[in-house]
């Protein structure tokens, strides 16, 4: 779109108020402005990626101090058919800190199946770690895609790893469940 004449005008003053606002609220020169928010930008991701492993680790405590029903979080794995196993559900937490929750609890479990799944703004996500010793006997892509209808989705991944998402948080219960149920068989 091409404008001309006044309209032209009250544009490029909009631009220059809207630039003037900014570099205002940035408390910079024209030259400084882009370099200005570049340190922004940077400092809001270093920021987001530590409430991430913060909310992570409190996600952690807590969902293994309440599953473990006592001080001692090495009750919350569980031994199945010689398998440790760790059930986590948190709700509210972004996909960053799942996976991230997933990663801690798959190092605190070494060998073994982790499942964390959780319901965030509607949405249900469930992501399933598996050890990669226990891969031709349990693999996370095919247990994804087993209880992911559970919740009205669907997901995948690798052998090791894998996640989905669905729209139904009343399922996640029973999907989170139905995990354990696979690995009993």
């Amino acid at each position: 779109e091409v404008l001309t004449g006044q309209a032209a005008l009250n544009q490029a003053h909009e631009e220059l108020d809207a630039l003037q606002t900014a570099m205002r609220v940035l408390n910079t020169e024209p030259e400084g402005l882009a370099e200005k928010l570049d340190a922004l930008i940077k400092q809001n991701k270093a920021l987001t990626k530590k409430l991430q492993t913060a909310q992570s680790q409190l996600a952690m405590s807590g969902a293994m101090a309440g599953s473990a029903q006592g001080s001692d979080q090495s009750q919350a794995i569980e031994d199945i058919n010689g398998v440790k196993f760790m059930l986590l559900r948190i709700d509210g937490m972004d996909i960053g800190t799942l996976r991230s929750t997933v990663d801690q609890a798959r190092d605190k479990i070494g060998e073994g199946v982790v499942v964390v799944g959780g319901v965030n703004e509607g949405k249900v996500t469930i992501i399933v770690a598996v050890s990669k010793g226990l891969t031709k006997q349990f693999q996370a892509g095919k247990i994804i895609q087993h209880i992911m209808p559970l919740v009205g989705g669907r997901g995948g991944g690798k052998p090791d790893m894998a996640q989905g998402g669905g729209s139904d948080p009343e399922g996640l219960g029973k999907a989170l469940l139905e995990v354990k149920a696979l690995m009993s068989a």
